[in-house]
């Protein structure tokens, strides 16, 4: 296509992982978090703690945010469980940096990490786009963020962004510091089912004259949708605009995409 891709996912297979690093120099290549889980299933499922192997892996792997907290967190994991001895356990960790999200929360990656990939892909969007166009979910119009995202989005990724604003109740906030026209704030998230901390602490970066906002936590940097903290501080700050460069087009629920009418015989 005259371009090479910005990254590239793919199942665990060796072959393909050769491939890709002959052919595709350079680009970004991580496996698939949704085959990752699909396989600690099919290893660990049997354990008589599955289950809360599970959600305490789940935990580890989405609410750690950089490689030194996902080794501390994964530690006390098969520590509490007893599973020091898992082969599988043992081996996936080592190449943790080819599919654990914290090794890659500053690359754009479009949520991209999890999701089984969808057959039918054009007739789904087809159907995704109508529904968004006709169906809107409901929202709260007296709030900007969900009432812009609503107008804007489709209906799967507004939800997304709602289910960030009903998170709000999770978060508290605090004004540390202002440089010039920069504001720094505290934002404190309470974890619901902590695995090493009961809350984490993330400070959010506010210039609200040139409408810029980023949180450590690199939500939007990795999946392109705003995170709760800087939704916190939107509404803090009593903000009446959402700057275009935060409505990414590839969600627009009115974007012309030319392969939705390609016909396939």
């Amino acid at each position: 296509m005259g371009n090479p891709p910005k990254g590239i996912l793919t199942d665990q297979c060796k072959a393909i992982g050769k491939a890709v690093e002959t052919v595709f120099v350079g680009v970004p290549h991580r496996l698939w978090l949704w085959q990752i889980l699909q396989n600690a299933s099919r290893n660990l499922g049997k354990l008589s703690k599955w289950k809360e192997i599970e959600e305490a892996l789940r935990n580890v792997i989405h609410d750690t945010l950089d490689p030194d907290e996902f080794d501390e967190a994964w530690g006390l994991m098969v520590e509490k469980f007893g599973i020091h001895d898992n082969a599988w356990l043992k081996e996936t960790y080592e190449i943790g940096g080819r599919w654990a999200p914290p090794y890659w929360r500053s690359t754009f990656w479009a949520g991209m990490q999890y999701e089984a990939v969808l057959k039918g892909k054009v007739e789904v969007e087809k159907l995704f786009n109508f529904n968004s166009t006709h169906k809107p979910p409901i929202c709260d119009k007296d709030m900007i963020v969900q009432y812009v995202f609503q107008k804007a989005y489709t209906n799967t990724k507004f939800l997304e962004v709602k289910a960030e604003y009903n998170a709000l109740k999770l978060v508290s906030e605090s004004n540390t510091a202002s440089l010039s026209e920069l504001s720094v704030y505290q934002a404190v998230e309470k974890l619901l089912k902590p695995v090493w901390k009961k809350k984490k602490t993330f400070i959010v970066l506010c210039d609200k004259d040139k409408g810029e906002f980023s949180s450590y936590c690199k939500l939007f940097e990795f999946r392109g949708i705003l995170c709760m903290h800087i939704i916190k501080i939107i509404e803090f700050e009593d903000i009446n605009v959402i700057p275009e460069r935060y409505i990414l087009s590839r969600w627009r629920k009115n974007i012309v995409r030319l392969y939705e009418d390609i016909r396939v015989l």
